[in-house]
């Protein structure tokens, strides 16, 4: 069986950790199956054959995974958004590149 990590406290630099983590987790399965919209869409499968085969099935199982990868991203965004207790940085805390100062 494996074990279940407890489950870490809202705010936490764990919690974020763990958020960031699933968000990074999602980009990189968009980004796989949006290389295989890509190669399938594109070509069909077995580019080099004589008759170009869509798998139809295969892109519309890619495009609802790109689907729920995002809304789970939104979801997670969404988590971020609500931690109680956190107030925004101040806008003046920024240099003109975006990055936060380090002053």
């Amino acid at each position: 069986h494996r074990h279940r990590a407890e489950p870490t406290k809202p705010g936490s630099a764990a919690y974020f950790r763990l958020l960031f983590q699933r968000v990074c987790s999602q980009v990189s399965r968009i980004q796989m199956e949006e290389h295989l919209v890509n190669v399938y869409g594109a070509d069909g499968w077995r580019g080099a054959s004589r008759e170009k085969i869509k798998l139809t099935g295969e892109l519309n199982r890619a495009y609802k995974t790109i689907g729920r990868c995002k809304t789970k991203i939104q979801e997670t965004v969404r988590l971020c958004e609500e931690t109680p207790g956190l107030t925004a940085i101040p806008s003046d805390h920024y240099d003109e590149q975006g990055a936060l100062d380090s002053d």
